[in-house]
C-alpha cells in the first residue's frame, strides 16, 4: 500500500479529530461532495449560459439565413476540439464513463477527464452543438467525489460508493431535481434502486440543489398550464405515442452507436477534427431552424405550451435526431438528457396536433399535454429508465395531472425500446471503449434466478460415518470437488475433496468423514433465496454450496455451484429472449 501524500495527511489528521465512526464519515463526505459538487457544476452552468449568450443573445432567431450562426457554430466546435485533443477522455455524455470508473476502476476518476469534460462540453453546447449537460454535470459530480475520496485516502470500496453519491449531485445541480437525480444514478449508474447508499445519495444531491438554488434560485425548469386528460379516445392516443416513442428511442440509440463506430474506425491524423463536423451540422441546420442549436429548452417550453406549429414541430423533431446523433457520435463532449426531452416534447407535440386534426371532434388533451407525455416517454426509451423519467417530469414542470398517460407511455416506449435494441446506450458506448458493462436484460434475468432454479438434486453425499479414505475413494469418481455429508439422512455439514486427500497423506484416513466437515451454518442457503448470495459465497472460494429446507434445516434439498448458476442464467435468458422483455 502506497504511503499517503503530504495533502492526504493533513486531511487525515483533521478527520481524525472530528473523532468520527465510519458511517458519520461517510456522512460528512457525502455531504462536502453534495456542496463541492454543487459548486462545480454552478460554475459549469453559467460558463455554458455565459458562451450561448455571447455568442447568439443578440441574434434574432426569427431572420433567417444568418451567416453567422454556422460561424460561431465552428468556431466554438474548433476550440472544444482542441480541448478534446489535449484531453481526449473528456468525449462522451460522461455516464457510461462513470459507470466503468465504479464497475471496473475502483472508482478512480482522473482531475484531468473532469475539468477537460468541464471545459469541452461546456465551450461545445454553449457555442451550439446539440446535447445536453446533464451527463457532463453527472461525470463533474462524481469526478470530484473520487478527488474527495483519494484525498481522504478512502478504501476502494468507499471510493466505488462515493462516486455515484458524487454523480446525483452533479445530475441534481444541473437540473435542479434531486429526486431524478437520485432515481437515475440508483437507475442507471448503479443498476440497485434498493442500494444501501440510498441515505447518502439523497443527501448529497440535496446539498447540491441547496447550492444550486442559492446561486440560480428555485424556479421549474418548465412552466406547463394545467393540463387535464381527455376520454378513452385521448388515453389511446397516449398509448400509440408510447409505442411510436419506443421505435424512435431505439432507433436513436442505434443511429449514435453506428456513427460512433465509424468515426472510431477513423485514421488517428484526422479523429481529432472530426468533432468540428458536428458542429458544422448544427451552424448549417440553425441557417433555417436555429432552434436547435445547444440545449433548446426554451422551445421546449413552447412546445409544452402548444406555441408551435406542426411543420415546425416535425422539422425539430427530425433536425434535433439527425443534429444530436452526429454531434455525439462524432466524438463530442456532451449527453443525451436534454436532447431526449426536445425530442419527446416536438415529437409529443406533433401527434397531439395531428390527433386534434384527425378527430377534430373528440375530447382530446392539449397538444401540450401530448408533448409533456412525449417527453417521458422518449426519456424512458433512450436512457432506459422508465422510473426516473416519471418522477423527472414531475420535478421539472411540477405538475401532476397527467400520471395515468404518462405511466403508461413510458412504460410502453420503454418495453418497445428495449425489444428493438436490447443493449442500452450506455452499455453498447462502454462496448466500443472495449468494456463489457452488465446489461440491463441479463440483470434482470439474474435478479429472477432462484437457487430452486440451479441446484442439483441429486447430488453425490458422503455418510458421517464412513472413513475419509472410503469417502475419497468414492468421491475420486465424481467430478465434484466438495460434498454434502449427512448423519441418518440429516445434513451435517460440507467437506472438500482435497481435505479428505490430506487426511489420508497424513496417516487420518480411518478418522470418519464427520471430523473433517465443514458445519459453518453461515453457508447454508435456501432454495427460494436470489442468487446473488450464492455467487457471492461462490466466489469467496467456496467451490459447492449446500441448499436446505427452510421448513428444516438440517434436510438437504440439493447443492449448487458457480457452474450449475451459470447454465441456469444460460437457460433462463435464452427463455426470455424468445419470449421478448417483460414489462410488468
Amino acid at each position: 500500500m502506497s504511503r499517503p501524500k503530504p495533502t492526504q495527511v493533513k486531511v487525515l489528521r483533521l478527520l481524525r479529530r472530528l473523532h468520527l465512526d465510519e458511517n458519520r464519515l461517510f456522512a460528512v463526505l457525502a455531504i462536502s461532495t453534495g456542496a463541492l459538487a454543487g459548486m462545480m457544476v454552478v460554475l459549469y452552468h453559467l460558463l455554458l449560459q455565459s458562451i450561448y449568450t455571447w455568442l447568439y443573445g443578440n441574434l434574432n432567431f426569427q431572420r433567417a439565413w444568418d451567416w453567422r450562426l454556422p460561424l460561431y457554430a465552428t468556431g466554438g466546435g474548433v476550440v472544444a476540439a482542441l480541448v478534446l485533443r489535449l484531453m481526449p477522455e473528456s468525449r462522451g455524455s460522461g455516464v457510461a464513463q462513470t459507470k466503468i470508473a465504479i464497475l471496473a476502476r475502483n472508482g478512480y476518476i482522473s482531475l484531468r477527464s473532469t475539468l477537460g469534460k468541464f471545459l469541452a462540453s461546456a465551450i461545445g453546447i454553449g457555442s451550439g452543438q446539440s446535447m445536453g449537460p446533464e451527463g457532463p454535470a453527472l461525470h463533474i459530480g462524481a469526478g470530484v467525489a473520487s478527488l474527495i475520496g483519494r484525498l481522504t485516502a478512502s478504501s476502494k470500496t468507499k471510493m466505488q460508493q462515493l462516486v455515484p453519491v458524487g454523480a446525483a449531485a452533479g445530475l441534481a445541480a444541473i437540473f435542479n431535481a434531486p429526486i431524478t437525480a437520485v432515481l437515475f444514478v440508483l437507475e442507471e449508474v448503479i443498476g440497485d434502486v434498493n442500494t444501501p447508499l440510498l441515505g447518502s445519495t439523497i443527501i448529497a444531491a440535496v446539498t447540491a440543489v441547496m447550492v444550486r438554488r442559492a446561486v440560480l434560485g428555485g424556479k421549474p425548469l418548465f412552466h406547463v398550464p394545467a393540463y387535464t386528460l381527455g376520454g378513452l379516445s385521448d388515453l389511446l392516443i397516449f398509448v400509440v405515442l408510447g409505442v411510436l416513442g419506443g421505435i424512435i428511442s431505439a432507433g436513436f440509440g442505434r443511429a449514435i452507436l453506428w456513427g460512433r463506430a465509424h468515426m472510431l474506425r477513423s485514421p488517428q491524423k484526422i479523429r481529432t477534427w472530426i468533432p468540428v463536423t458536428g458542429s458544422l451540422f448544427c451552424g448549417l441546420v440553425a441557417l433555417r431552424y436555429p432552434q436547435i442549436l445547444s440545449v433548446g429548452y426554451t422551445w421546449v417550453d413552447q412546445a409544452l405550451n402548444d406555441r408551435m406549429v406542426l411543420h415546425v414541430l416535425v422539422w425539430l423533431a427530425i433536425l434535433k435526431f439527425l443534429s444530436t446523433a452526429i454531434c455525439y457520435a462524432t466524438g463530442n463532449s456532451g449527453g443525451v438528457f436534454a436532447p431526449s426531452l426536445y425530442l419527446g416534447a416536438m415529437f409529443g407535440g406533433a401527434l397531439g396536433s395531428v390527433a386534434h386534426i384527425l378527430f377534430p371532434a373528440s375530447r382530446l388533451s392539449d397538444a401540450g399535454a401530448y408533448a409533456l407525455v412525449g417527453m417521458g416517454a422518449l426519456f424512458a426509451g433512450i436512457n432506459r429508465t422508465p422510473m426516473t423519467s416519471i418522477f423527472m417530469i414531475f420535478e421539472v414542470t411540477q405538475d401532476y395531472n397527467l400520471i395515468l398517460p404518462l405511466m403508461v407511455a413510458n412504460i410502453i416506449a420503454y418495453g418497445v425500446a428495449a425489444r428493438l435494441s436490447r443493449e442500452g446506450l450506455y452499455e453498447g458506448l462502454a462496448r466500443q471503449d472495449g468494456v463489457i458493462l452488465p446489461s440491463r436484460h441479463n440483470e434482470y434475468v439474474l435478479r429472477r434466478l432462484r437457487n430452486s432454479d440451479a441446484l442439483q438434486a441429486h447430488p453425490l453425499v458422503l455418510e458421517a460415518g464412513e472413513s475419509a479414505e472410503q469417502a475419497l475413494q468414492r468421491a475420486s469418481d465424481a467430478s465434484a470437488s466438495a460434498f454434502a455429508v449427512l448423519r441418518e439422512g440429516q445434513y451435517l455439514g460440507m467437506v472438500r475433496a482435497e481435505t479428505l486427500a490430506r487426511a489420508v497423506a497424513e496417516g487420518k484416513g480411518d478418522e470418519p468423514v464427520s471430523e473433517w466437515a465443514d458445519t459453518d451454518a453461515g453457508l447454508l442457503l435456501y432454495p427460494d433465496e436470489p442468487v446473488d448470495r450464492s455467487l457471492a459465497l461462490l466466489a469467496s472460494g467456496q467451490p459447492l454450496l449446500p441448499v436446505v429446507s427452510r421448513l428444516n434445516s438440517r434436510q438437504l434439498v440439493g447443492v449448487v455451484s458457480t457452474a450449475d448458476i451459470m447454465h441456469a442464467f444460460a437457460l433462463a435468458a435464452q427463455n426470455e429472449k424468445g419470449e421478448g422483455v417483460s414489462v410488468a
